[in-house]
């Protein structure tokens, strides 16, 4: 592999990376997220971080030219499971996320009504 693809490359994973740490940490930090939200930014950067570190130790393996870890199909790999698993993460936060909102304001709603202990 060439050195200026390598450092392109690595350049890219890093990044992925860094995106996937401050999808981690962002939630964390601002108090107007909420508990659905913040799950789903969560898993979010963990396709990120994941995607980062398997880009980089391959880059670095294919710059090292180190045998069966060197070949291109494994780019291909993380390519699609990045695609694959990102895919999951934006249908569950667009589709799940909203039914459990609904559900949980349903929820709160009939728990209303029910009768709670007496403080003493």
């Amino acid at each position: 592999m060439a050195r200026g693809t390598a450092v392109l490359m690595f350049t890219v994973f890093v990044l992925f990376f860094a995106a996937g740490v401050l999808l981690w940490v962002l939630p964390k930090k601002v108090k107007t997220v909420d508990s659905q939200l913040h799950r789903a930014l969560s898993r979010g950067g963990n396709v990120c971080v994941t995607t980062g570190l398997l880009g980089i130790f391959f880059t670095f393996t294919a710059f090292e030219q180190a045998g069966v870890l060197s070949a291109r199909f494994w780019f291909l790999a993380i390519l699609l499971l990045f695609v694959s698993w990102g895919a999951f993460v934006i249908w569950r936060a667009n589709i799940t996320v909203p039914a459990e909102r609904e559900a949980s304001a349903l929820r709160q709603k009939f728990l209303k009504y029910l009768p709670r202990p007496k403080k003493k």
